[in-house]
């Protein structure tokens, strides 16, 4: 019945009245044989009156209740009102805070600047200076004004870039000086900057200045520097076309030799006619490698060499030049071949050639290398290291044949021979030797080497596709690893396909 009431103020009167006429009305319609009371009249005056005073009191009801629900969402909307104001206020209150904290700090760190700093109001009034003004002019603030003056206008010696800084409210820097307390010029740069409010009006001026008098010399001292500088130059560009002609004859000279190189490395048509499937992943560091590769045949047998000479450019090329002649000159011998005796020889002959002794500055002078001999009608390898390994893929296992860990060169052991491992192969088994290049490369993610066991797992992953694909995943993994790290070293990566 509330319900009703509420969407209603007209309809639940009519239908109290109707209600109270079907009643007090019935009796009028009954039969004529009905008896009715003397009272009747009054009964349905007096029903009715008080009928209407309840009808009365009920619209008054409403009423007050539709006023009191508008006096309630008032109340809610002045406590919405004033809750956002509180907020409002509070968040001020912080910003505030902290504007004054930093005010507070700005202001502790601009006393103690020793560059001087001046705070002037917008007529130009000076109203506050840092202990850097006092300890460049010899007057406090007190002082200067009684001594000097207290209007910046009046007292600037370039009041046009302070009027252009107030015209645009933009800082502006210009020359400037003043006098100390003892009468010395003092030379300065100005930065003059308007301090403004929120609403962008100037409220103050702010002025920074730096002592550049060490650096303000008579015209007469710029004129005899720049002759001297004039001179110099001269000079310079003479030593400099010096320069650049040794430049260019050394960076012939080096081009020359990489042709060299190249020329003593085994040729692509080499390569194709002794291996059948492979690949050279060849990227020296420098112009010139200390890396090589190297490729014979003897008597049916392939001898392949992937070496690492000390150091990388020019030393490391000269000694790879070396190692390619002795291994050339070892195997064209004709004696029985055996992978440690080669490596043997070349030991021999690089400690003769170098004259090497273990208390010599030369004794860091070595190859480290991976030798093997193949001979594919008896189905069987020799493999000799120095420091350097073989990795023979087969049925997605890697089996490693260690090398001895000692180089060819100068080393406690350099009295032992080399081991001389023989292992059978099957057709299918993919070979893989390299020098440290590759494995000892810095990640531009990390700056961490890229280390064997990611050299390993990247030949697992690579090892079943054509061996030319190999190659490019192997240079462009390396490529990715480097990003924008230099490269460290001479990198050298072969593969090969029995």
């Amino acid at each position: 019945m509330v319900k009703y009431f509420k969407h209603s103020r007209i309809r639940p009167l009519k239908l109290l009245f109707v209600i109270l006429i079907s009643q007090l009305s019935s009796p009028l319609f009954a039969g004529e044989k009905e008896a009715v009371s003397p009272f009747h009249d009054y009964y349905l005056i007096g029903t009715g009156f008080v009928f209407l005073i309840l009808c009365f009191f009920i619209a008054i009801l409403i009423r007050k209740n539709k006023r009191l629900k508008s006096s309630n969402q008032n109340y809610i909307d002045q406590q919405r009102i004033v809750q956002d104001e509180k907020e409002r206020l509070e968040e001020k209150l912080r910003n505030q805070e902290i504007e004054t904290r930093e005010i507070e700090l700005k202001a502790r760190i601009i006393n103690q600047s020793h560059n001087p700093i001046i705070i002037a109001n917008t007529d130009g009034i000076l109203e506050w200076v840092n202990k850097g003004f006092e300890l460049l002019y010899g007057y406090t603030l007190k002082e200067f004004i009684e001594e000097v003056g207290n209007n910046i206008h009046s007292l600037s010696t370039n009041p046009s870039a302070i009027s252009e800084g107030v015209e645009h409210k933009k800082s502006v820097t210009y020359p400037s000086y003043w006098k100390n307390k003892n009468g010395k010029k003092v030379w300065l740069q100005v930065e003059f900057t308007p301090l403004l409010d929120q609403h962008g009006n100037i409220k103050k001026f702010i002025f920074i200045e730096t002592d550049v008098s060490l650096y303000k010399v008579t015209e007469s001292e710029i004129l005899q520097q720049r002759q001297e500088v004039d001179h110099q130059l001269t000079i310079t560009e003479m030593q400099l076309d010096q320069m650049h002609t040794k430049y260019k004859s050394f960076t012939d000279s080096i081009n020359y030799a990489r042709r060299i190189q190249s020329a003593i490395l085994p040729s692509t048509d080499t390569l194709d006619r002794l291996l059948d499937d492979y690949f050279v992943l060849y990227k020296p560091r420098d112009v010139v490698s200390g890396d090589f590769y190297w490729i014979s045949e003897i008597d049916g047998k392939k001898i392949i060499a992937v070496a690492d000479c000390t150091g990388h450019g020019v030393p490391g090329a000269f000694m790879s030049i070396l190692g390619i002649s002795f291994l050339t000159e070892i195997v064209t011998q004709g004696k029985n071949l055996k992978a440690s005796e080669i490596l043997n020889d070349l030991r021999t002959m690089v400690l003769e050639s170098l004259s090497q002794s273990l208390d010599a500055e030369e004794a860091k002078d070595g190859i480290d290398m991976a030798l093997c001999i193949i001979d594919t009608r008896t189905m069987r390898l020799q493999f000799a290291g120095a420091n350097n390994p073989l990795y023979l893929v087969r049925e997605r296992k890697i089996k490693e044949i260690k090398g001895d860990r000692m180089p060819i060169g100068t080393h406690p052991n350099s009295t032992h021979s080399f081991t001389n491992h023989e292992i059978e192969i099957c057709p299918g088994d993919l070979m893989y030797m390299f020098t440290d290049g590759y494995v000892d490369q810095f990640g531009w993610r990390d700056g961490k080497k890229f280390k064997f066991q990611a050299l390993r797992r990247l030949i697992l992953d690579v090892y079943d596709i054509p061996i030319q694909g190999q190659k490019i995943i192997m240079d462009n993994t390396i490529k990715n690893w480097m990003g924008n790290q230099e490269q460290i070293d001479d990198i050298l990566v072969m593969g090969f396909k029995i």
